[in-house]
Protein backbone atom coordinates (compact mmCIF):
# COMPACT_ATOMS: atom_id res chain seq x y z
CA UNK A 1 0.00 0.00 0.00
CA UNK A 2 1.12 3.58 -0.75
CA UNK A 3 0.63 6.46 1.05
CA UNK A 4 -0.44 8.96 -1.44
CA UNK A 5 -0.32 11.93 0.71
CA UNK A 6 3.15 12.42 1.22
CA UNK A 7 3.34 12.21 -2.77
CA UNK A 8 3.99 15.76 -4.25
CA UNK A 9 4.29 14.77 -7.87
CA UNK A 10 3.79 11.31 -10.82
CA UNK A 11 7.50 11.22 -9.45
CA UNK A 12 7.07 11.02 -6.11
CA UNK A 13 4.23 8.15 -6.59
CA UNK A 14 6.04 6.25 -9.04
CA UNK A 15 9.02 6.05 -6.78
CA UNK A 16 6.70 5.09 -3.69
CA UNK A 17 4.93 2.58 -5.88
CA UNK A 18 7.90 0.77 -7.33
CA UNK A 19 9.36 0.45 -3.93
CA UNK A 20 6.29 -0.69 -2.35
CA UNK A 21 5.73 -3.06 -5.09
CA UNK A 22 8.70 -4.57 -5.72
CA UNK A 23 8.69 -5.91 -1.61
CA UNK A 24 5.75 -8.20 -2.31
CA UNK A 25 6.15 -11.41 -0.55
CA UNK A 26 3.95 -14.19 -1.80
CA UNK A 27 4.74 -16.34 1.39
CA UNK A 28 3.73 -13.61 3.73
CA UNK A 29 0.54 -12.94 1.17
CA UNK A 30 0.16 -16.32 1.59
CA UNK A 31 0.14 -16.45 5.08
CA UNK A 32 -2.09 -13.41 5.49
CA UNK A 33 -4.89 -15.00 2.87
CA UNK A 34 -5.56 -18.63 3.32
CA UNK A 35 -8.07 -20.24 5.18
CA UNK A 36 -10.51 -22.83 4.20
CA UNK A 37 -12.94 -20.67 3.93
CA UNK A 38 -11.23 -18.19 1.53
CA UNK A 39 -10.59 -21.08 -0.41
CA UNK A 40 -14.16 -22.68 -0.86
CA UNK A 41 -15.31 -19.19 -1.55
CA UNK A 42 -12.93 -18.67 -4.34
CA UNK A 43 -12.30 -22.25 -5.94
CA UNK A 44 -8.84 -22.28 -4.90
CA UNK A 45 -6.36 -24.99 -4.24
CA UNK A 46 -3.29 -24.17 -1.43
CA UNK A 47 -1.13 -24.54 -4.72
CA UNK A 48 -2.74 -22.67 -7.50
CA UNK A 49 -3.13 -19.54 -5.05
CA UNK A 50 0.54 -19.88 -3.79
CA UNK A 51 1.09 -20.11 -7.91
CA UNK A 52 -1.17 -17.12 -8.71
CA UNK A 53 0.88 -15.38 -6.46
CA UNK A 54 4.78 -16.16 -7.20
CA UNK A 55 2.90 -14.88 -10.61
CA UNK A 56 1.93 -11.66 -9.33
CA UNK A 57 5.38 -11.24 -7.72
CA UNK A 58 7.06 -11.42 -10.89
CA UNK A 59 4.71 -9.23 -12.56
CA UNK A 60 5.59 -6.72 -10.15
CA UNK A 61 9.21 -7.11 -10.33
CA UNK A 62 9.06 -6.42 -13.48
CA UNK A 63 6.54 -3.60 -12.97
CA UNK A 64 8.82 -2.18 -10.69
CA UNK A 65 11.93 -2.24 -13.08
CA UNK A 66 10.24 -0.32 -15.21
CA UNK A 67 9.08 2.02 -13.18
CA UNK A 68 12.59 2.69 -12.29
CA UNK A 69 13.79 2.79 -16.03
CA UNK A 70 11.08 5.53 -16.35
CA UNK A 71 12.37 7.46 -13.80
CA UNK A 72 15.54 7.42 -14.99
CA UNK A 73 14.40 9.59 -18.22
CA UNK A 74 13.15 11.78 -15.90
CA UNK A 75 8.96 11.44 -15.71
Amino acid sequence: MVDIAHCKSVRDLVEAMAGEIVDFDSDEEFTNCWSAEFAEHNGFTPLSFIRGLEEDARHFRRASREMKKLLKWGI
